[in-house]
């Protein structure tokens, strides 16, 4: 068994392998650098229905399993499942099933769900079943394949090229500078609707079609579309829809969805539909020449990150990656939100999209989690003015949205929600985490159908503001404080530097009779109005050991408007230990009132 992608363990059809999580680390140089533990098996595919499962009685841990092809610089992933429903003997079992196309590897991935220490065991059987239909030997390459943007492939009606996304370099002078290896097309408008499309058999990676107009300086993207729907060949292959004027010339950008190294094939088809109704050129228009980097046309104007903007076709036929942006790059300017809706967007290098919303006494949850998002993304959520605007909630990764874990890269994908207090009117923002790359997102807008609960009485706040390791202020068993991190401040000499605001109690039990009993804090309380994180620690301030932290109850909490954001932490007392609790918000910026409950 082995926990290195570039040595994994062989499988071969019929066999099942008996193994322990436990041996595996976290730490492979050579593999996907999300600080899960894993296993790695190799197949090479016999063209059958290929599936991988660990539905057995031996398994007796939360697992998931990953299809991957490529090398182990970022393997792609082909596929994964977390929970079978179908498997009767264990409910958090996993079982992955594709097309193994013959000759091609395929690297399996086992792994726990989530990224936290975990032991157990686990049984993983291969299994092949009937022959793929058509199973077809692998077409000969085409020639005249372009990674440049200035010298694009010629592509016409009706063509299918089929190329090797390995021979494509991520540095392109004359192109996007976002570190993607791409392969470049250009096809001159016939008036017509025009579908270019990476459904094929042949397609084996995750790839993403961009439609460009402009010269190569700064070349505009019109679309793109990353995972086409109604392809059954291949679920991770891509088609882009356009209505192509006469005359005009659009670059076709072929490209992975990841910007690491990969390796694959694709095959692209043009095809060219009915006359547009509107294909007709003025008398103005001409052709948009193909600018090499010499050339003294400018960049269109409207290209900028603040006035990037894509108008939806009207055509039922348009693909349904098609991005739909208004022009959302000023705060003043917000776009407002609906519950129940979703937009797509596209941020250009160090771009930010602003939203708005009001609060109507209901949860509120955002997602850019659907299978649009390209970037690894932030959302940030505030109130006020936008000349003082204060933090709420943010987020950059989150896996807790069921959505999330339907959809490639989910551990880079944000999910966000809060309170939305009626009347409060709320400032989002949407960026790139990096902002020298660009890329797309979806986002999502759910608001809960059950109100917030009746605001109680607010009690009078616990004297003082600890907010220093060094003066915490005492708590005793079976008590609750109640304060606020209005006031506090992120600077503490005489302890961690993470720029938290932060609060600190001290609780000590002499007792001798005491050894081993039971000592719960917690914030789970109707005065609790922002997510708080709770870290108990053992020694001086100079010398901390810690001893428990805590995040999110997530069910076992149900009270106040943060309810499940709230945390609890649990440990066993030793006498005469001074145990200094820190109270903390999951978000640097984010403040508010909260109560400390300890139960012992």
């Amino acid at each position: 068994i082995s926990d290195m992608c570039s040595a994994p363990k062989s499988l071969s059809c019929g066999e099942t392998v008996y193994a322990s999580i436990s041996t595996a680390t976290a730490a492979d140089p050579d593999s996907l650098a999300d600080g899960i533990p894993d296993h790695w098996y190799v197949v090479s595919g016999t063209d059958t229905r290929a599936s991988a499962s660990t539905c057995n009685a031996f398994t007796n841990f939360n697992t998931l399993l990953e299809v991957h092809t490529g090398d182990c610089s970022y393997s792609n992933r082909l596929m994964f499942n977390d929970n079978d429903p179908s498997c009767s003997i264990f409910s958090q079992a996993s079982t992955a099933s594709w097309d193994a196309v013959l000759g091609t590897q395929y690297r399996i991935r086992a792994r726990p769900v989530s990224n936290t220490t975990i032991t157990g065991n686990y049984a993983l059987t291969l299994s092949c079943g009937a022959p793929i239909p058509n199973a077809l030997p692998a077409p000969k390459l085409s020639e005249g394949i372009s990674d440049m943007c200035s010298a694009p492939r010629n592509l016409t009606c009706g063509e299918t090229v089929y190329a090797s996304i390995s021979t494509a370099t991520a540095t392109d002078p004359d192109s996007l500078a976002d570190g993607m290896p791409d392969h470049w097309y250009v096809v001159s408008g016939t008036g017509t609707l025009v579908s270019a499309s990476t459904c094929n058999a042949f397609t084996n990676f995750n790839t993403l079609l961009e439609i460009h107009t402009g010269n190569c300086s700064y070349s505009r993207r019109l679309m793109y579309n990353d995972n086409d729907p109604n392809c059954s060949t291949f679920s991770q292959a891509s088609t882009a829809s356009w209505d192509a004027v006469l005359g005009t010339q659009y670059r076709i950008r072929a490209r992975p969805l990841t910007s690491t190294t990969i390796t694959g094939n694709y095959a692209l088809r043009l095809s060219c539909g009915a006359p547009t109704p509107t294909a007709s050129p003025s008398a103005t228009s001409s052709p948009t020449p193909i600018a090499s980097p010499s050339a003294t046309s400018s960049p269109i104007p409207s290209a900028s990150p603040s006035s990037a903007m894509v108008t939806p076709t009207a055509s039922p036929t348009a693909s349904p990656g098609a991005i739909i942006v208004s022009d959302s790059s000023s705060c003043s300017d917000s776009v407002p939100l609906v519950c129940g809706t979703t937009i797509h967007g596209s941020l250009l290098p160090g771009a930010q999209h602003w939203y708005s919303l009001v609060g109507s006494g209901k949860r509120v949850a955002l997602s850019v989690c659907g299978s649009y998002t390209s970037i690894d993304t932030l959302i940030q959520v505030n109130t006020g003015s936008c000349s003082s605007l204060r933090s709420v909630e943010n987020n950059l990764d989150h896996v807790n949205d069921p959505m999330c874990l339907q959809t490639p890269q989910f551990e880079h994908k944000s999910y966000v929600k809060w309170p939305g207090l009626s009347g409060t009117s709320y400032r989002i923002q949407v960026q790139a985490f990096d902002d020298s790359i660009s890329g797309n997102y979806s986002l999502t807008v759910r608001c809960s159908g059950i109100a917030l609960p009746t605001p109680t009485p607010t009690p009078t706040l616990t004297a003082g503001d600890p907010d220093m390791c060094a003066v915490p202020t005492m708590v005793f068993c079976n008590s609750t404080v109640y304060s606020t991190l209005e006031n506090a401040s992120s600077i503490d000499p005489d302890i961690l530097d993470d720029e938290s605001k932060d609060h600190w109690y001290l609780l000590r039990i002499s007792d001798a009779l005491s050894l081993g009993r039971n000592i719960t804090a917690t914030t789970c309380s109707s005065l609790t109005t922002f997510d708080t994180w709770l870290e108990v620690y053992s020694g001086t301030c100079n010398d901390l050991s810690l001893v428990t932290y805590n995040d999110d109850m997530d069910d076992l909490c149900s009270l106040g408007p943060m309810s499940a954001l709230n945390a609890v932490v649990s440990w066993s007392n030793v006498p005469d230990v001074g145990y200094r609790i820190r109270v903390v918000p999951f978000s640097n910026n984010a403040v508010g009132r909260y109560a400390l409950k300890i139960t012992c």
